[in-house]
């Protein structure tokens, strides 16, 4: 799948072949009081062409100073960035491919919620049924703030002598994305995380619920992957990208270099000194019909002692 890339600032397509974005914010929870702090927020573009193209369209580069506003689009389809800033840039040229990774950061200074808008934003969605040997999918929906009902395509606990300790859901990417309510959350007046409800075959699991205080000290993000982001290894071992304690989200540097890593292993190959010569189509990463998919990841959901299990894989 690709988009469009527009500088909405200076009216300006920096590249009309987009392939893969991403997007980040951390936060945690204050389990006395129930109000939610919002991190530094993050978006990353990365995009390679053939020579042949790159020839007659070269893609423009990001502004150096200043914040910026950007657009990604596909077809009607429209999500809006605000206020971000440049961090760093790398740029490859091959035998045949020129490659681009940009990494911006929101401006802290401004209202979180002006950070990103997804109201033009509105995808179809088929929700699935079954798989190719027509076996049913496992149940699994979250509703939480403006978010009803969506389908989770895949959800991982880890426990520990409290209970489920840490959360993960990977969901597709769509309106009133849980990126979007996040930040909303961060900018209401009482700062309060609303009711985080998890659907399954098994039951309902709530958490976020009732009066404070609640049983754990939670840091979570949610992060947006499509093309060559959705490399990204999270699994159970995402606490490198938690909001305090994780070296990415405190270092900049660090943040980028995991982001090149990520981009520059899942071209269709490595790039190594023996393949730069490489003038296969291959060269350039050509994208997917895949759609874009959104992470959460909770962790210290009982972490003050407190037993809660949800019952989210069980079948």
């Amino acid at each position: 799948m690709i988009y469009t890339l527009t500088n909405t600032t200076d009216d300006e397509v920096i590249t009309s072949h987009l392939k893969s974005f991403w997007l980040y914010v951390g936060f945690s929870v204050d389990p006395a009081t129930g109000w939610i702090t919002v991190g530094s927020g993050y978006a990353a573009f990365d995009y390679s062409e053939d020579s042949n193209n790159y020839t007659k369209h070269p893609p423009n580069n990001l502004p150096l100073e200043g914040a910026n506003n950007y657009e990604i689009t596909h077809h009607t389809n429209t999500i809006e960035l605000f206020h971000a800033h440049l961090v760093k840039s790398y740029k490859a040229e091959y035998a045949n491919e020129a490659k681009r990774l940009h990494l911006v950061k929101f401006d802290d200074a401004e209202p979180h919620s002006s950070w990103f808008k997804d109201a033009d934003y509105d995808p179809a969605f088929e929700t699935p049924k079954k798989n190719r040997d027509k076996n049913p999918f496992l149940k699994r929906e979250v509703t939480f703030d403006s978010m009803t009902d969506r389908y989770v395509f895949s959800a991982h606990t880890a426990e520990d002598e409290n209970g489920t300790s840490t959360l993960m859901l990977t969901l597709p990417f769509l309106k009133s994305a849980l990126f979007s309510n996040i930040l909303a959350t961060q900018s209401d007046a009482s700062h309060m995380m609303p009711t985080f409800t998890v659907k399954t075959d098994a039951g309902e699991w709530n958490y976020f619920q009732g009066a404070t205080p609640w049983p754990g000290a939670v840091n979570g993000f949610v992060m947006v992957c499509q093309g060559a982001f959705k490399a990204i290894d999270v699994n159970l071992c995402a606490e490198d990208w938690l909001p305090q304690d994780g070296a990415f989200t405190a270092n900049d540097n660090t943040l980028f270099k995991e982001l090149m890593r990520t981009t520059h292993q899942n071209t269709r190959f490595t790039r190594t000194a023996e393949t730069v010569d490489d003038t296969t189509e291959t060269a350039a990463f050509k994208g997917s019909l895949d759609r874009p998919v959104e992470i959460l990841y909770l962790d210290g959901l009982n972490s003050k002692g407190h037993k809660v299990v949800p019952p989210l894989l069980v079948v």
